[in-house]
């Protein structure tokens, strides 16, 4: 597989940012984000901080600031009663990233419909892309064979250091999120506690 730029692929203009409606682990994930980061270290990827990890739901248009806590408040509403989802996954890479696959998909797909049918026009993921919950490890930050990364993570694989143990995502987050340093920070804007199961 060969891989290209993310940065590139999904340009953002200079100093934008953008509304998302994030999942975040809990600190589980940091310490097996490390050891992955570690073993797939090379150049032209780029490894995700420990404290921007993240599982997108959703990215939103531009809400104007009158509108936003009706928003906040009809998600609120539409994800009441949902469990909080606890992932776990294996490290694969894709064209663009490495990343871990989160398994079970159901009670993440169920709070990606929650929000999806909540935001109405504010959404800006495309309805025909199915929902693949995810936490990236690292994005591609350049085009480059994988083969040599797709043989480090083979390696990993063999002492389970490509693993997430299950990982608990116990809040849905509204983020106004930006680029820097080649990856994905953020200021928050709000925040629903998801219910434990």
């Amino acid at each position: 597989m060969r891989l290209h730029s993310h940065w590139d692929a999904h340009p953002w203009a200079p100093d934008e940012t953008r509304l998302h409606w994030y999942l975040l682990p809990d600190r589980t994930a940091a310490e097996p984000a490390r050891r992955l980061q570690t073993r797939l270290r090379r150049p032209g990827l780029d490894p995700v901080p420990e404290p921007w990890l993240h599982a997108t739901v959703l990215s939103l248009l531009p809400v104007p600031p009158g509108e936003l806590d009706d928003l906040v408040e009809a998600v609120r509403a539409a994800v009441a009663g949902l469990t909080a989802p606890v992932g776990e996954g294996r490290a694969v890479v894709v064209p663009e990233a490495v990343l871990w696959a989160l398994e079970p998909e159901a009670p993440f797909a169920a709070v990606f419909a929650a929000v999806a049918a909540a935001v109405g026009p504010w959404r800006r993921t495309r309805t025909d892309k199915p929902f693949r919950p995810h936490v990236t490890v690292a994005y591609a930050g350049a085009e480059f064979d994988g083969a040599e990364l797709e043989a480090q993570l083979d390696d990993a694989r063999r002492d389970g250091a490509d693993r997430l143990p299950p990982t608990r995502f116990d809040a849905l987050h509204l983020l106004e999120v930006r680029r820097q340093d080649r990856t994905y920070r953020w200021t928050p804007v709000a925040q629903i506690a998801l219910e434990g199961p």
